[in-house]
């Protein structure tokens, strides 16, 4: 019994190598230089002339949360003459030009353009820096808001640093918006957010080796867009793949601006998670498979980050979920319960440790921010159960990357509910082939 005991924890043993080498070292490495390089930066000024911004919006049926958009806009603490918006519809059916109306007699302060390009999020985009004449032009979403402080940390960091292209924001859900139904998702997804930008992007920010701009909250500068392609209208992943043309048709830089922070509207439920992440997923796999034709070889393992992340995280995210299905399979080669829940509590507290690491950082980059602080300690408590929302997300992205090469490209793509159906049609089409089949041979 005591042979076999060990035998099978060798074999577990192996397998826990994957994360420690490819999650646990890296993260222990970077932790310890975001902790150095927050501890030595400095303080930047603004710059004593200040330039005049483009804020770009994209609409769709934004009736209910644009109001909200543009009056964190009209809160900010950059001089109002200096903003240019531009709102563009991409054919809304909803009361989204009334809100838009209202708001231009609410905040008479704002310079607002409505313009309208009914054919996608990457055409309306693309309609607003045609017109845009400014020297940086800033992209955000409709269902969020802007920190007061977000447009003036944009422009000094461009300002001190002058080889900057492009920026990404860090992207938090809005907590005033954290409640019942589904709170308890809510809160995994305010605490994903808060690891995966103000820890994960800064030591990515650090090495270069940012991955995508993100959508909901981007700038630029507008020398620099109109160099590029604009954006595509070809992939469900327009941002990233505006980040690789910056990085590799332009050679640019792009870098990550922490304390310019955009609160994005909370996920609505499970249905709203399962398709977004199937987007995200897919889009990524379009950008990477149209510039591995291009520029990028699977050879460039060790000399590209982009290439490495992506063997590395799907390789990590496929073992996870043969981690979540191992334990039914193994008990019928005769594992005993014993050394597969010790192995499953191993595997547990090792990415516990990468969690409660990221959220020291993201204690530490919020000392601006001490409210968002307070309610970031005051549920703590999340880290325990983070670890199973994200074996959920990369359950979902292994899903995506089965029906990106299965189905055809669509911006909202199908809910669980649809695709729950569709297999069933699938599995009762093949029952009723088989008793045919059986009927046949009798």
């Amino acid at each position: 019994m005591f042979d076999q005991t060990v035998l099978q924890m060798g074999f577990w043993a192996t397998w826990l190598l994957i994360p420690v080498i490819f999650e646990e070292i890296p993260m222990i490495i970077n932790f310890i230089r975001l902790l150095h390089h927050h501890k030595i930066r400095k303080k930047t000024p603004l710059p004593d002339f200040l330039p005049v911004l483009s804020i770009i919006i994209p609409t769709y049926n934004s009736s209910k949360t644009l109001y909200r958009c543009l009056k964190s806009l009209a809160d900010s603490d950059y001089p109002k003459n200096l903003l240019g918006i531009f709102v563009v519809d991409n054919g809304s059916k909803d009361d989204t030009f009334q809100v838009f109306a209202k708001a231009q007699t609410d905040y008479p302060q704002l310079l607002m353009r409505w313009l309208t390009s009914p054919h996608g999020k990457s055409s309306a985009l693309n309609a607003a820096i045609y017109k845009a004449r400014s020297q940086y032009i800033i992209n955000i979403d409709s269902d969020g808001r802007l920190d007061k402080h977000a447009l003036n940390n944009i422009v000094k960091k461009f300002s001190a640093n002058p080889n900057i292209d492009a920026l990404t924001g860090t992207i938090l859900t809005d907590r005033h918006l954290i409640k019942k139904p589904h709170k308890l998702l809510k809160l995994n997804e305010y605490f994903e957010y808060c690891q995966t930008f103000l820890a994960g992007r800064n030591i990515e920010n650090n090495s270069n080796h940012i991955f995508t701009l993100s959508g909901a909250f981007s700038a630029f500068k507008r020398e620099t867009l109109i160099r590029t392609y604009l954006y595509s209208t070809d992939t469900i992943s327009e941002d990233t793949d505006m980040t690789f043309q910056i990085r590799y048709n332009l050679k640019g830089t792009i870098s990550f601006c922490d304390d310019a922070i955009f609160y994005s509207e909370p996920i609505s439920g499970f249905s709203e998670l399962y398709t977004q992440r199937q987007r995200w997923q897919r889009g990524e796999l379009e950008v990477i498979n149209k510039y591995l034709s291009q520029v990028l070889s699977w050879k460039q393992f060790f000399s590209n980050f982009q290439i490495r992340r992506l063997i590395i995280d799907h390789t990590v995210t496929f073992l996870k979920i043969i981690w979540m299905f191992a334990i039914f399979i193994l008990l019928g080669f005769g594992y005993s319960w014993i050394s597969l829940l010790f192995s499953y509590a191993v595997i547990y507290l090792l990415y516990l440790f990468l969690e409660i690491s990221s959220s020291i950082c993201v204690y530490i980059y919020l000392g601006s921010f001490p409210e968002e602080r307070k309610f970031y300690l005051k549920n703590i408590w999340m880290i325990f159960l983070l670890l199973f929302y994200n074996l959920l997300c990369s359950f979902i992205r292994c899903v995506g990357i089965i029906n990106a090469s299965t189905t055809t490209t669509t911006w909202q793509g199908i809910n669980i509910i649809q695709e729950g159906q569709q297999v069933n049609q699938i599995i009762k089409k093949d029952i009723r082939q088989l008793l045919k089949r059986k009927n046949y041979d009798d």
